[in-house]
């Protein structure tokens, strides 16, 4: 039994909770697409692909592939997503860690995407 243990069992079962839970991984979602999806579509154009880039960058998602395409990336999202909804609501942790990391996942897109642009350029 860990120390938190005591602390979150109190909440377990309780609606708001568990509410919350699902709006925190809704919000950790949603932030992550906001940005992918653009470097989706960078790695995708043929300047990307010209300048031998798809051996230096790739996606690291094993749902989505080292190179999806943005429809691949919004179908692949969702077999991700929709369990991921159901499952955080269950156990509410894993959302709020994940919106926990959401921040570093942002820092880290927004460098990717502006290092591209720059070799791009």
């Amino acid at each position: 039994m860990s120390a938190l243990s005591p602390i979150t069992s109190e909440y377990r079962g309780e609606l708001w909770y568990h509410l919350s839970a699902t709006a925190a991984y809704v919000a950790a979602a949603s932030i992550d697409h906001l940005v992918t999806v653009p470097l989706i579509k960078l790695m995708n154009t043929d300047e990307f692909k010209r300048n031998g880039l798809r051996k230096v960058f790739r996606e690291n998602s094993f749902i989505l592939g080292k190179h999806p395409t943005l429809e691949q990336y919004v179908r692949r999202s969702a077999y991700r997503d929709i369990p991921g909804v159901l499952l955080t609501t269950l156990f509410a942790g894993a959302a709020y860690a994940y919106l926990t990391m959401t921040p570093l996942i942002y820092w880290n897109n927004k460098r990717v995407e502006k290092e591209i642009q720059s070799l791009l350029s």
